[in-house]
């Protein structure tokens, strides 16, 4: 055991020399790109951002190690318009973007690939049924996700954060995950409630609320600095997000090349009902409805474009599905011309679905859980319009199965 445990730890400094050698190759990098990414270092920003339960790094160390050894590295983010980059005025100020950039200059002899799985208006509920086709079969070696001021307080939206996470944890390629937290101008998020898994699953965390808050109270800036409405950061506020992040990568980068990096790290057991650990969403790409009338495929929403829309007034759909948890994605507007329909599963009425929305109260693309169960049963699923709607258009975005 003892001459294992010898050849185990030669063998691992043997690879970190390599890679360090490789790593100063690589330091032709731009350093005043290094520098302006680690500005944020010895303020109290930057320390109130990361100021949490020391987490388990060890799946990150191995991914910026990898990195540097010249491995093809995909990073991942999943979470809502914040991630997307809504309010940046350009694609070049969005955080995802310049986190992005971050990994591109300092391992310019990397192949490195992103996804940007952001969806705005939605929760870890619609993403742990997309982070399957959207980010893992595309095996990212990094995963960062956002759902902090989209996700409501409640145990639901905790079950479905916490099967998020796990899921990624537990892709075969096992990548590392990062959880962001952003805020709404009044403070407010689920920061606390996400923070608790993160801190159960040792994760790294890094907060905006925590960076820019106590800023905005001292006098430092305004809110609307950093956003020109009650929670979308602008470019400067999304510079600043890419700067907390860029900076908790280089510290972490640093340990990795002046510490044996740990191997293994052990997923503790789940807190919350593992419902959606086999979550998807299915559509017009991948479902035919069992009996169909005054509804057509589509293309209407611009990010699920596999559609059923309505196309008269005698609309109405059924799909037969096996399913132990039933949930809907639909359009939204607010320019009011859209339908009301109601929802019966095995004959039972269960909700009316509006597709319209007053503006700040609601989302384009929408989801609702109309289901939900301990065992997969076969059950159909009637979207009909009302009687009393005076509209029928309407459009059927997905299924959520699990």
């Amino acid at each position: 055991m003892q001459s294992n445990n010898r050849v185990f730890r030669w063998t691992n400094w043997i690879a970190k020399t390599l890679c360090v050698i490789f790593i100063f190759v690589q330091i032709s990098v731009d350093r005043e790109f290094i520098a302006n990414a680690t500005a944020l270092k010895d303020t109290q920003m930057y320390r109130r951002s990361t100021n949490f339960v020391p987490a388990d790094t060890g799946r990150l160390e191995r991914v910026l190690i990898n990195a540097a050894c010249g491995k093809d590295t995909t990073i991942a983010f999943i979470g809502g318009s914040i991630t997307e980059g809504y309010n940046a005025t350009n694609k070049s100020n969005q955080y995802v973007q310049n986190v992005y950039k971050w990994w591109c200059e300092s391992f310019p002899f990397t192949n490195i690939n992103m996804i940007n799985a952001g969806v705005g208006g939605t929760s870890s509920y619609l993403g742990v049924h997309r982070v399957k086709s959207e980010v893992l079969d595309y095996m990212p070696d990094l995963v960062f996700i956002e759902f902090s001021v989209n996700d409501a307080f409640s145990y639901e939206q905790m079950q479905t954060y916490e099967n998020l996470i796990r899921r990624i944890l537990l892709a075969p390629n096992e990548p590392a995950v990062v959880l962001v937290f952003m805020t709404d101008k009044d403070g407010s998020s689920q920061q606390d409630l996400d923070c608790a898994l993160g801190t159960y699953y040792r994760l790294p965390m890094i907060s905006y609320g925590n960076a820019v808050m106590p800023e905005i109270e001292a006098g430092s800036f305004l809110w609307s600095d950093i956003s020109s409405d009650s929670i979308h950061p602008n470019d400067r506020g999304h510079i600043i997000i890419a700067e907390l992040i860029n900076q908790y990568l280089e510290d972490i980068f640093q340990k990795a090349c002046n510490s044996f990096i740990k191997t293994e790290y052990i997923i503790p057991p789940a807190i919350t009902p593992l419902s959606y650990m086999n979550a998807m969403v299915v559509d017009s790409s991948s479902i035919m409805p069992t009996a169909s009338r005054d509804f057509e495929n589509a293309s209407v929403n611009y990010h699920f474009t596999n559609d059923w829309d309505a196309t008269g007034e005698n609309a109405v759909i059924t799909f037969t599905i096996p399913a132990a948890n039933i949930g809907l994605i639909y359009q939204r507007c607010i320019e009011g011309y859209r339908g009301q329909y109601d929802v019966y599963i095995d004959d039972k009425y269960v909700t009316t679905l509006d597709g319209n929305f007053d503006r700040g109260k609601g989302t384009e693309t929408d989801t609702i859980e109309l289901y939900r169960s301990d065992r997969v049963e076969t059950h159909n699923i009637t979207i009909i319009k009302s009687a009393d709607s005076e509209n029928y258009m309407f459009t059927i975005l997905g299924l959520l199965i699990s």
